[in-house]
């Protein structure tokens, strides 16, 4: 048996298996009703996360800041604190969120983006996979909840959970594996199948494990290389922090004053 057939019958028997286990339930019912920069908030807070924790996340955010622009011009660690910090992933994804959310604005001179609605799906999706910072997955869960086009939404946790049951040998990435389920999932089943994948994900899924980060003042914030597909994952406003943290010491150590030695040696040089 080839390797490709191997996958399509463990995913064949996964997906019986998921039909039996999550039958009828869906990730966001309401999704078309809201509006897209609304729905792209909701999905960067269920990447890597729980549903239930989006939605708890979704809301206090909605009580903590007047609207979609407020938090745009938010500090980090005051979006973290909404989040809490246990939240997964927290600091890196109020980066992502403001960062999603100022790209947004500078494109559109508004946080809203339900023009979305009216251009095609391929140009749709485009524009959100080149928001910075934005996941591959939320761009995914817009276009499938938001927009009603097909996809299928990976992150980690969902992939780990996938390579496990063989679908896709070798180290498949959440990319990889999302494409693959694109092609092997009917367009009408879309939302339903990855309703059930969400709730696999949510009920036996772990976030991945990273560095805890040191979030800076907005100022300091670069902007990140958005564009592209490969390795759109690792394109983060985390990569923009590092470096701007790193310049920032650079200009510090150009501007220190000269040790008292060096005055010496200065006043004895004039000498």
């Amino acid at each position: 048996m080839s390797a490709a057939e191997a996958s399509n019958k463990h995913w064949d028997s996964l997906l019986k298996w998921l039909g039996k286990e999550f039958a009828g339930r869906q990730a966001l019912s309401e999704g078309r009703a809201m509006p897209i920069a609304d729905v792209l908030v909701r999905a960067t807070l269920t990447w890597e996360a729980t549903t239930h924790q989006a939605e708890m996340a979704h809301h206090r955010l909605s009580g903590a800041f007047i609207d979609l622009n407020d938090l745009r011009v938010s500090m980090p660690e005051d979006i973290v604190a909404v989040l809490g910090e246990r939240y997964p992933l927290a600091e890196e994804r109020a980066l992502r969120l403001r960062a999603m959310l100022n790209d947004v604005f500078a494109r559109e001179y508004s946080p809203c983006l339900d023009r979305l609605r009216s251009v095609a799906m391929r140009e749709a999706r485009e524009y959100l996979r080149t928001l910075e910072g934005c996941p591959e997955y939320a761009a995914s869960f817009v276009v499938l909840h938001g927009l009603g086009g097909h996809a299928i939404p990976v992150d980690e946790r969902l992939a780990m959970l996938l390579m496990k049951e063989g679908v896709l040998a070798g180290d498949s990435g959440p990319q990889a594996l999302s494409k693959w389920l694109e092609h092997h999932v009917h367009a009408d089943q879309g939302a339903e199948v990855h309703a059930a994948l969400q709730q696999w994900s949510d009920r036996d899924g772990h976030p991945p494990k990273r560095e805890k980060r040191v979030l800076i003042p907005p100022a300091a914030e670069k902007k990140v290389e958005a564009h592209g597909t490969a390795g759109h994952e690792s394109q983060s406003p985390v990569k923009a922090e590092k470096r701007a943290r790193s310049e920032t010491a650079k200009k510090s150590e150009s501007t220190k004053k000269p040790t008292k030695p060096a005055k010496a040696r200065a006043r004895k040089g004039n000498a």
